[in-house]
């Protein structure tokens, strides 16, 4: 994989020149590999999926506030040579691509937030089992129930039960407290950008009614539920998800 910005990446090239590219943002103790490849490889456009730093093979060391990630991500885009992206991001990673575009509009031409919300509503104790090694499979346990998928197909999920031992707690707790720490509830109606709300209806972690409200919230926002869908939506269903990244994007 190539870097910039100390940022690890992969790159489907596609799509006019004059398009900005699309940017995938992983969430929480994840990596570039949870976007399914008809995302990666998303027609009509050039894509980068990146490893934020310290996740996946990214240099550097995890941030506990979602807004810390901003310079990294503005650093890329300058990278490539561009002033501007679309960026579609994963729960943890929406949030980091709703802050940016509150903070610095002018980077972001379009924005699609999955499974994410304005506020997470996540238990402190839970945070807390990620501060020591102990707790290990109580932690695997809860993680495996807000990541099981509800419906549809599931050739991902064993091969997700069996990364989840490998990311090591410290990740987790940082990436857990950015989560914790993300609240934009009373900001929202100052982002203006162009925005998809993505949402699977039986999502244990973020409630549709989170993210629903999401999407009313925000001035130029379209809202899309997944009937019977949970948290890792882009992975129960990746050609619909596709398909309306793919709807939005043209649109831009």
């Amino acid at each position: 994989m190539p870097v910039l910005a100390n940022i690890y990446y992969t790159q489907h090239q596609g799509g006019s020149s004059s398009r900005p590219p699309v940017i995938l943002i992983h969430g929480a103790g994840s990596n570039h590999l949870c976007w399914p490849a008809e995302i990666r490889r998303l027609r009509d456009a050039t894509v980068y999926a990146i490893d934020l730093p310290g996740h996946g093979i990214s240099a550097g060391t995890a941030h506990h506030r979602a807004s810390s990630y901003q310079s990294t991500i503005i650093d890329f885009i300058a990278q490539l040579g561009l002033n501007q992206a679309v960026l579609v991001g994963h729960s943890l990673g929406a949030a980091i691509a709703l802050q940016l575009a509150l903070d610095h509009p002018q980077h972001v031409a379009g924005l699609v937030c999955i499974s994410t919300a304005a506020s997470f509503q996540i238990d402190p104790t839970f945070i807390n089992l990620f501060r020591v090694s102990q707790t290990q499979k109580q932690t695997l346990e809860i993680l495996n129930h807000y990541f099981s998928p509800k419906y549809g197909k599931t050739q991902w999920y064993p091969n997700l039960l069996k990364s989840l031992p490998t990311v090591r707690n410290s990740l987790w707790y940082a990436d857990l407290r950015a989560t914790a720490h993300f609240d934009l509830r009373s900001q929202l109606p100052q982002i203006s950008t162009p925005t998809l709300v993505l949402s699977g209806e039986e999502d244990p972690l973020v409630p549709i009614s989170h993210t629903t409200h999401l999407a009313r919230q925000l001035p130029n926002a379209r809202f899309k539920g997944f009937p019977h869908h949970g948290h890792m939506l882009m992975l129960e269903d990746p050609a619909g998800v596709a398909h309306e990244i793919h709807r939005f994007y043209v649109q831009l």
